[in-house]
């Protein structure tokens, strides 16, 4: 919890009540970043009576804003939660006096790396100020094999591709081979072995190290590996070769039955990585629903709106189908499209205008308020880039 100015015991009661069990606990200069998750409570004193509206759970959003209800966004990014909490106390006092604001971190995430293959345990680490190489697969476990027998790289951003040397850093852990990990980082490690080995690594079932044979391709590849995952993006999927990233797009012959000589004729060669990624592309569902939140899109299924509200858990009793809305923004420029879902499952049948696209908001209003594209126009804010999760 962040230093406040001197009030009294009761203040420091209420913010205590609520501020949720699940809070992080962070220092002082933590500078919040893209995907945080934060709390912010504004308790009632001096007589102000406390409206639960101002009590919110918030997302940092990928232009490092968050989007505070009818008082706008607030840039958070670069910011530590004192100093949010600051700006937004700013804000509230135009209408409102001695408002006390407290800012909390319920979830880190944009300091976060991934490490996957020759690790014990794959996956996302919060990534500490001064980490290094050997403090992340210290986090994941430790080395599967010597380092000897490991390499690897590290996937910086879109173009970026660092060689990782582990048989240095274990040696001269203070030497450049262990190199500074930086949040949003993807270290590939692969262990090599006496045989010709491939690597397969992201969203298959079986990711590990397979013997390359004679006529192997991507698609025996995959099979071997156990097939792809649900999440898979498969248009994004690539092989690491000698430090180069080489693009290919598996979504026609593995998913669209469709022939694709690029990828049939592809030869991989000892010590290729082919790594899947996850879909990162997400569609919103908000308002009167039990599992408000954001889902990710599908390659090759079309999200309609009866199954985006089905993954939302359905609508809540005081939800209105009959006036729900599809937020789209396109170029800067918010639409809304009215949408009676009630008649649609009076129908049992789907309407092509009603599948929603990527960063498309599915909103149910409550039933009985007056809803127009102008109340609509801060909850899109927020919902386009999927900021809110309540």
């Amino acid at each position: 919890m962040k230093r406040i100015t001197a009030v009294g015991l009761g203040v420091l009661l209420a913010i205590a009540s609520m501020c949720t069990a699940g809070a992080r606990q962070v220092s002082d200069d933590f500078l919040m970043g893209p995907d945080d998750v934060i709390e912010v409570a504004v308790p009632s004193h001096s007589g102000f009576a406390n409206d639960k509206d101002l009590n919110k759970t918030l997302i940092v959003l990928p232009d490092g804003k968050v989007q505070y209800g009818e008082m706008g966004a607030f840039p958070a990014a670069g910011k530590t939660p004192t100093m949010l909490a600051a700006d937004i106390k700013k804000a509230l006092e135009r209408t409102r006096e001695n408002v006390v604001v407290v800012v909390s971190v319920k979830e880190v995430h944009s300091r976060r790396a991934r490490i996957l293959g020759a690790v014990k345990t794959n996956g996302s680490y919060e990534v500490k100020p001064g980490w290094r190489l050997l403090d992340l697969v210290a986090m994941a476990g430790g080395l599967t094999g010597k380092p000897t027998r490991i390499s690897g790289h590290i996937v910086r951003g879109t173009t970026t591709i660092v060689p990782v040397e582990l048989q240095g850093a274990v040696s001269q852990p203070g030497g450049p081979a262990n190199v500074a990990i930086e949040p949003g980082d993807l270290v590939l490690l692969n262990e090599q072995d006496v045989h010709n080995q491939v690597h397969v690594l992201g969203q298959v079932a079986r990711p590990g190290a397979y013997d390359l044979q004679d006529e192997g391709t991507i698609v025996s590849l995959i099979s071997d590996a156990g097939s792809f995952t649900k999440d898979a993006a498969l248009s994004k999927a690539y092989v690491l070769r000698g430090g180069v990233r080489v693009a290919l797009n598996l979504l026609p012959i593995m998913r669209q039955d469709k022939s694709d000589e690029s990828i049939t004729n592809f030869k991989l060669l000892a010590g290729d990585v082919l790594f899947i990624p996850e879909i990162t592309a997400r569609f919103g569902v908000m308002g009167q629903v039990r599992n408000p939140g954001y889902f990710p899109t599908s390659e090759t299924e079309e999200i309609t709106v009866m199954k985006a509200l089905s993954l939302a858990g359905g609508q809540s009793q005081e939800g209105d189908l009959r006036r729900a809305t599809i937020a789209r923004t396109v170029n800067g420029k918010v639409s809304a499209t009215p949408v009676n879902i009630e008649n649609l499952l009076k129908r049992g049948q789907q309407d092509p205008n009603y599948v929603l696209q990527p960063n498309d908001v599915l909103y149910i209003p409550k039933r009985g308020r007056t809803f127009n594209l102008g109340a609509l126009l801060s909850p899109v804010q927020m919902l386009y880039y999927l900021g809110v999760v309540r």
